[in-house]
């Protein structure tokens, strides 16, 4: 064969490829890259008059539009559903893995691995016992004999070949005879692959909330809505995985490899056409030659919706695609590192954050192409659940092996919850404490000295503030003080304050606040030897937000005794804290990491999204019953901006736990090389932490991605250091009295 010929075949070989495996948008893309080459670069999609009415779309119009017609069909993977690997082929390289896990349960069987309840969210240990007389697979883990790397492109060679041979009717089963045959492996470890697939599949697809809702609606008001969908998966997979994400009601299902015909031929359009004869009929997808241009060349109508890659290639968040880019390449490099671990945890998180949150909506753009964000879920999933992820996995990995971990009131309400998500069985010793400056701080008293340190703290508001939220001055003490506005700087600013006359007005009733201090510490003792056992307490590791350990200072004054603590950023020293012989663990700290200038920065908004349901603890009573400050409780925006940020951790947690890859024993970075360092011997970590800086600085800093109604939601009351409440204003954006 001459070497024309030679190259000719491998041109028609990656090109077969990319159009059966890939799909037709993506052998067209690849085209116009080609040509872009020859000539100039290609411009933004945005240039496109077809991608311009794409991203103009907004929900309501959407809805109406379709509405017109009397049979309305849906595409279902990237435009109902999503994957959340950046790039599907990882899906395959993850099977290998989730085979050994499978196998390795003892619960798998020939007979009924694909009847687990379709509303239940699919992972290898909540498969059912079989049943004593089912032939259970007589294989084990070991004889899943294939690496990440090299099962995926015998994977994508077999889904090749069967194609070719089986053209339109070609399903998973095909595929996996022809796997065995280039493979020449046993059934049962062709099973077992097979298998594993269909689970990473399941567990894979991410609903795309606002088209759902729409399917529902139109569902709920009586419209015939069908599916169509180009896929080797076959019927029972499609109608689990749609009645798991509630899309039921439809008319009529037809899957490519069940029918014998495609989208992308039209050959399935025109069946549908004739099946609704006489009806007008649109369909939606994200595909522009499968899902648009071909049913309209068959006489439908058709609606093109795009998909998360392509709003995140029209958006302009070029830092994030460089970012990735410059990530996988250090992956792919990694030759005999970590097998291919390191591209399946970077196609997840990227694609996790893509698919699921940022660009989950396909009206993700505003009229001129920028990416904004128009609900509180979808903005907590994208900026905070990446963030709250990353902070839990460091506080594992970085905390003593036998440390128990004291999650402080109030952010603990919601880090605990995202700590047992990601460290799951893994946990170390944990629980809730309540605590807060105030309460610490005021039974930590013992002195005059001791109360001139608290007020020695900056402050801005009326003197009976100051005394009721640092030192819990009583109402009757309260009275024996005029109120005045008063000023206390920074210590070691230099700036002229209001600290003296302050602490000459208040010294008349410092032995009384003495006083009432001692009832409160005794309360506050016996809550926590009630909670935490004297023998337990040098284990204990508070863990909080950070910024300047006050709770942590004020805790160790209170036991007479070091306490450690572990932060998410220290952003100020505190002296005082480290004559105290306590331990600080910190994630970031000022002037050590470049990221905490963004935790400063953002300060507000953790403060915000961090809430819980209920006041700041002021102290214990007699009873040991906790009495909280009467404050305005989440609002229900909060409380739908954290359930994006819990559903992103386990979204990440499910799938790559179901993918193979621990994060709790991926390789530990310190805070100066996470971020900065070129170390690949700890590439999933490193990209996983680098990923979420980006994002997060991306989001809240570099640009504003918040519309007026998500801008809204952001409020802080803040008695101990301002005596006001903080908002964002929502035509500025910016945080305001």
């Amino acid at each position: 064969m001459s070497q024309k010929s030679t190259v000719l075949k491998r041109h028609m070989k990656r090109a077969i490829e990319i159009f059966f495996h890939q799909g037709p948008k993506a052998f067209f893309e690849k085209i116009k890259e080609k040509s872009a080459e020859a000539k100039v670069p290609e411009s933004a999609p945005l240039a496109d008059r077809d991608f311009q009415e794409a991203y103009s779309l907004d929900k309501a119009s959407f809805e109406e539009e379709i509405l017109k017609y009397d049979v309305i069909s849906f595409d279902v993977f990237d435009t109902l559903l999503s994957r959340k690997y950046d790039n599907v082929d990882e899906v395959f390289a993850a099977v290998p893995e989730a085979a050994r896990h499978l196998i390795s349960t003892q619960k798998l069987s020939q007979d009924d691995f694909n009847e687990t309840e379709p509303n239940s969210t699919f992972t290898p240990d909540d498969l059912s016992e079989t049943e004593s007389d089912q032939k259970k697979i007589n294989i084990t883990p070991s004889d899943i004999i294939f690496t990440s790397e090299n099962f995926k492109k015998i994977r994508i060679e077999a889904e090749i070949e069967a194609i070719q041979e089986r053209k339109a009717s070609c399903n998973i089963d095909n595929i996996y005879e022809k796997l065995q045959k280039i493979t020449n492996i046993s059934d049962e470890v062709s099973d077992a692959l097979k298998q594993a697939e269909i689970a990473l599949e399941e567990d894979a697809l991410i609903p795309r909330r606002e088209l759902c809702d729409i399917f529902r609606n139109l569902v709920k008001s009586g419209e015939t809505v069908i599916i169509t969908s180009d896929m080797y998966l076959k019927k029972d997979f499609f109608e689990k995985v749609l009645s798991k994400n509630n899309l039921t009601g439809y008319a009529r299902l037809y899957v490519s490899c069940e029918e014998g015909l495609r989208k992308d031929d039209g050959t399935l359009f025109e069946k549908v056409k004739n099946d609704y004869a006489g009806k007008s009929i649109i369909h939606i997808g994200d595909n522009r030659k499968s899902d648009f241009e071909m049913p309209i060349s068959k006489g439908l109508a058709a609606k093109w919706i795009m998909n998360s890659e392509t709003e995140l290639k029209a958006s302009g968040i070029e830092e994030l695609l460089h970012l990735n880019d410059y990530l996988i390449t250090i992956a792919k490099g990694k030759a005999g590192k970590a097998e291919n671990n390191d591209q399946i945890t970077a196609s997840l998180v990227n694609g996790i954050s893509r698919n699921g949150g940022l660009f989950n909506s396909s009206f993700a753009l505003s009229p001129n192409g920028r990416c904004h964000f128009t609900d509180p879920y979808t903005f907590g999933y994208s900026a905070f659940g990446p963030l709250m992820y990353e902070f839990m996995l460091w506080l594992h990995k970085h905390t003593p092996e036998d440390a128990n971990l004291l999650f402080l009131a109030r952010e603990g309400y919601i880090f605990i919850k995202i700590y047992e998500i990601v460290a799951g069985d893994s946990a170390k010793p944990h629980q809730y404490l309540l605590a807060s400056r105030r309460a610490v701080s005021v039974a930590a008293i013992r002195s005059e000295e001791d109360i001139k340190e608290i007020v020695r703290r900056k402050y801005d508001g009326s003197l009976h503030n100051l005394l009721v939220s640092r030192l819990g001055v009583s109402e009757i003490l309260l009275n024996r003080v005029s109120d005045r506005q008063i000023h206390i700087a920074e210590v070691g600013s230099g700036e002229a304050d209001d600290y003296e006359k302050t602490i000459k007005l208040i010294e008349p009733i410092m032995p009384d606040i003495i006083g009432e201090a001692a009832a409160e510490r005794k309360n506050y003792l016996l809550y926590l030897d009630k909670n935490i056992p004297e023998n337990e307490r040098a284990k204990s590791v508070l863990v909080d937000v950070g910024y300047t350990g006050t709770i942590q200072y004020y805790m160790s004054k209170l036991l007479e005794k070091p306490v450690d603590a572990a932060y998410l950023a220290v952003l100020r020293k505190n002296e005082k804290l480290n004559e105290t012989g306590s331990k600080v663990f910190s994630m970031y700290k000022k002037g050590d990491d470049d990221f905490s200038d963004a935790i400063e920065k953002t300060q507000l908004f953790l403060e915000s999204v961090l809430q819980a349901p209920y006041g700041q603890l002021i102290r214990f009573d007699s009873e040991i019953q906790p009495i909280y400050r009467n404050e305005e409780m989440p609002s229900e925006e909060i409380l739908a901006l954290q359930d994006g940020m819990l559903s992103y951790c386990r979204d990440r947690k499910n799938a790559m736990g179901l993918a193979g890859i621990d994060e709790l024993s991926e390789g530990i970075l310190d805070s100066k090389s996470a971020g900065h360092g070129r170390n690949t011997e700890e590439l999933p970590y490193l990209f996983s932490r680098t990923y979420m800086e980006k994002l997060y600085s991306e989001l809240l800093i570099n640009h504003d991605y918040m519309t007026s109604e998500v801008a809204s939601i952001f409020k802080v009351e803040d008695s101990y250091s301002q005596d006001t409440s903080l908002h964002i204003n929502p035509e500025t954006h910016r945080w305001e009295i």
